[in-house]
């Protein structure tokens, strides 16, 4: 999420005491909520993104497809 879109979402992610073998068999699950409602926030998609498939020693940075819950996985 890029801070122009969101100024309160800075992206992070760290890892730290984590084997890296187990690193590469998790998934990063980002879910995207909508505030619209008083009570109850309105999922608008999630994506999952494998790890292995990054290279953590790099910043990665782009735009993901959010799919429908259970779906949308990298």
């Amino acid at each position: 999420v890029s801070e122009k879109v969101c100024p309160r979402c800075v992206p992070q992610l760290v890892y730290d005491g984590i084997p890296r073998g187990d690193l590469e068999q998790r998934e990063l699950r980002l879910s995207v909520l909508s505030e619209e409602g008083f009570w109850e926030n309105i999922l608008l998609g999630e994506v999952g993104i494998r790890l292995r498939d990054l290279d953590l020693a790099q910043e990665k940075m782009g735009w993901f497809a959010l799919g429908s819950r259970g779906h949308g996985t990298l």
